[in-house]
């Protein structure tokens, strides 16, 4: 039986509406196709903003708070005319036959609203503008995310979501499985720069949004799902820097022993090894001698001595930033 939009809120009476830990769309086991003909849930406005609805919040950011909503025949949740400060959080939203969140400008079903520079434009919860997903490698079992955002100046949850379903048409993913959040504090320069890490797999689909964090914390004015971004493998090395200068030198029997600290940012392939290639300084004062150990962490890592007091080959099997040590020992040369 197809209803029309499941959660309708709007007009008079209508403010601190929460909504939350609901099958929307879909049953308790959430497989089943019970899609309204409208969208999952509908927050309206009234015609001015002084009598649409306010503190809407359609999930929340603790456990069992975030609604499932899928299967619906327009958008997952529809935000619309004049209404505002409505939050979107932590939900599972997929599998709608339009967008998973959709603002509207100027009174109309616009579909992906675009992001505008200081993001000063009006319309539905101000037309927040989404996430733009820069970069996503998987490192070690977590993906590693940069992400641009241009807003006013303030606190912002940014969450993000995988969607294992696939992109949506739109390009501008839904959020079919909650992630991870980042807390950011934005200076209201235009589009600024982020990183955050969170549990994940190469291939995964992501979308993000962001929603405006005030004192309390108080959340409002969600935006839009992001544009889709595959989560990549890394290069092989991302970087690798070797200290120039003997960490320690010690003598023993006409000997000296050198160690040098190596600062490696592996990349993040998922099989084989990377191999980092460090260049070894030759002299010292003394002759060359091959390289006799070469840690990681403190366990020793297989290398090749390609050339003595030029580069080393190591093959690090650590995806992660680390530190290895090349203790080198050498003959003393009298001068």
């Amino acid at each position: 039986m197809l209803f029309r939009s499941a959660v309708s809120i709007g007009g008079d009476g209508s403010d601190n509406t929460v909504v939350q830990g609901n099958y929307i769309g879909t049953d308790t086991g959430g497989t089943v196709d019970l899609g309204n003909i409208r969208s999952g849930v509908e927050v309206r406005g009234t015609g001015s903003a002084a009598t649409s609805p306010l503190n809407t919040l359609i999930g929340g950011t603790a456990a069992g708070e975030g609604n499932i909503i899928r299967f619906n025949d327009l958008d997952g949740v529809r935000i619309r005319d004049v209404a505002v400060d409505v939050a979107v959080l932590g939900n599972s939203v997929d599998n709608n036959s339009q967008q998973g969140i959709d603002l509207w400008a100027a009174g109309s079903n616009d579909n992906v609203t675009a992001n505008d520079s200081g993001d000063g434009d009006s319309g539905s919860n101000h037309l927040m503008n989404f996430p733009v997903i820069t970069s996503a490698i998987w490192n070690a079992g977590n993906v590693d995310v940069l992400f641009d955002l241009d807003v006013p100046a303030g606190n912002y949850r940014v969450e993000f979501f995988k969607n294992p379903s696939g992109a949506d048409p739109s390009g501008n993913g839904e959020g079919e499985t909650y992630l991870s959040s980042a807390n950011i504090a934005h200076g209201g320069s235009g589009s600024e720069s982020f990183a955050h890490s969170f549990s994940g797999a190469i291939s995964d689909i992501l979308s993000a949004t962001a929603t405006n964090e005030l004192s309390g914390p108080t959340f409002v004015n969600t935006s839009e799902f992001s544009a889709t971004y595959t989560v990549t493998a890394g290069a092989a090395v991302a970087a690798a820097v070797a200290e120039i200068s003997p960490n320690d030198v010690a003598t023993s029997g006409g000997t000296y022993l050198f160690e040098y600290d190596i600062a490696a940012t592996i990349g993040a392939a998922n099989t084989g090894v990377d191999r980092v290639a460090i260049t070894v300084p030759g002299s010292f004062g003394v002759s060359g001698s091959p390289v006799v150990n070469v840690l990681v962490d403190g366990a020793s890592v297989a290398f090749t001595d390609n050339t003595v007091g030029n580069a080393i080959s190591v093959d690090l099997t650590t995806k992660v930033t680390t530190n290895a040590r090349i203790t080198r020992s050498e003959e003393h040369t009298s001068e």
